[in-house]
């Protein structure tokens, strides 16, 4: 895997998501990281979906604000507009879906969901009451090619 700074993709997002909580959980198998994490299992195979489920199970109360590993750039203004949005179950952007707030009383439906394998994440959130901020003008990288040019823009 790529690195910058010493840190690779886990880590360099596990250290965004550090300035949002003092505590931070990731969802998948455990893998090597320089961060004290909370590690959710899942179901494999259920998608991003999975991954938010498990959290909320984990969570006694309140929301979560979820942060997928292959969009790293998420800024300071990103996170103070969830952080200002609270009128919804799910807020999130519409060009980065699974950049966003998902509430504790969003577990049962979500569940109930995934039991009858609708794993798509946007009409999930479009079935229920939801908020999209409109652009959040992030990155989505997927290719080994995206993740180098990233490294390679990123400060040594």
């Amino acid at each position: 895997m790529m690195t910058t700074c010493g840190l690779n993709a886990l880590d360099y997002q596990v250290q965004q998501a550090q300035s949002l909580s003092s505590e931070t959980w990731v969802s998948g198998p455990k893998r090597p990281t320089q961060y004290p994490v909370k590690w959710l299992k899942d179901k494999t195979g259920s998608g991003p979906l999975a991954g938010i489920l498990a959290a909320l199970v984990a969570l006694e109360s309140g929301y979560i604000t979820v942060l997928p590993i292959d969009t790293p750039l998420v800024s300071p203004g990103v996170l103070l507009k969830l952080r200002q949005s609270l009128s919804a179950n799910i807020i999130a952007f519409e060009d980065q879906p699974l950049v966003g707030r998902w509430y504790k009383s969003e577990q049962f439906f979500l569940e109930q969901a995934l039991v009858l394998g609708k794993f798509d994440v946007v009409p999930y959130i479009e079935s229920r009451p939801h908020r999209w901020l409109g652009d959040s003008n992030l990155e989505n990288l997927n290719t080994q090619q995206e993740w180098q040019e990233f490294w390679q823009s990123q400060p040594s």
